[in-house]
């Protein structure tokens, strides 16, 4: 099978695929001739629409290196007979640890204090210097109880003695373990101190967080998304920050991604921005090889995934 890569990936996909006793051929960014090309292992950054597809007429199945799949028109693929897999539960720790990060980083103002030394001023101890709300005991909403979502609430109700609340479509079966309450969209704004999105990006709830809710934030609260920046209307964000009608912003996700330099969010002192990388440890990056793997395989000996969307 002819096995095309939009990136290179963790080199336990590659060298566990040639041991495995099935002939592949395998490829990364083009293939000599795309109609030759069984699966595909995408990245995020690829949109699989209809003027993608038609590039590839014998595709058997589209691997997304993620756990989103907002990327692919599913019901294309579907009308296809194209098969879509994903890289499910094994993202949760690294996502949750670097939204943490995130939210400690926003909250302390880390940017602001960091490049202070950069500049060459950190001339003295300021007592009223880089000050910023402590999460200890504070109010965390979490925007889709999911996998990450319950981790991250967990870990924060546990080492932080935070009060937990969240909005999901149903209740979280997990909740009562951490006292978590489930409250409506405009209460999870009011009551938050720290804010956080785990939820997947759909047609429903795009820009859902936008000034209507910002308004109705606390001035010292924290904002988070390491989910889809497609949640999130940023000029809406950029200026309740740029008003300081809230604390302070942290996100791994934007939109668009990348970001060019002049990115209004860029310039802002209490927004702290990475690239997308809350899955970016060894250990995970080479456990969503494991998944695109275990789905081939799958796939060879039963004719389907281990992991699918459908």
């Amino acid at each position: 099978m002819k096995v095309l890569c939009g990136k290179q990936i963790h080199p336990y996909f590659q060298d566990t695929l040639e041991v495995s006793g099935y002939d592949f051929d395998f490829y990364t960014g083009t293939a000599p001739n795309n109609s030759e090309v069984d699966i595909l292992v995408t990245m995020l950054s690829q949109t699989v629409d209809d003027s993608f597809l038609k590039k590839f007429p014998n595709l058997k199945m589209v691997l997304n290196y993620a756990v989103g799949f907002n990327n692919i028109d599913l019901d294309l693929c579907r009308s296809k007979g194209i098969l879509v897999g994903n890289t499910p539960g094994v993202l949760t720790e690294a996502t949750a640890h670097h939204t943490l990060l995130l939210m400690l980083a926003a909250s302390r103002q880390l940017k602001l204090s960091v490049q202070n030394i950069y500049d060459n001023h950190w001339n003295d101890w300021e007592p009223m210097g880089f000050l910023g709300p402590d999460v200890n005991g504070k109010t965390l909403g979490i925007y889709g109880m999911g996998r990450i979502g319950f981790y991250f609430a967990a870990l924060c109700h546990r080492a932080f003695s935070m009060k937990v609340i969240y909005h999901n479509r149903n209740e979280s079966p997990n909740a009562g373990e951490i006292n978590a309450q489930l409250v409506s969209f405009e209460n999870l704004a009011v009551e938050s101190d720290f804010i956080s999105v785990h939820a997947p990006l759909t047609s429903e709830n795009q820009y859902i967080f936008n000034k209507n809710f910002f308004s109705k934030m606390k001035p010292e609260a924290v904002f988070i998304n390491t989910s889809r920046g497609g949640l999130v209307e940023h000029k809406d964000l950029c200026q309740v920050l740029s008003n300081k009608q809230i604390f302070a912003a942290g996100l791994d996700v934007t939109e668009p991604e990348p970001v060019a330099s002049d990115y209004p969010l860029l310039g802002l002192d209490n927004c702290i921005i990475t690239p997308h990388i809350a899955s970016a440890t060894f250990e995970a990056r080479k456990a969503m090889a494991q998944c695109v793997v275990d789905n081939i395989l799958e796939y060879l000996n039963s004719g389907n995934l281990k992991y699918p969307v459908f």
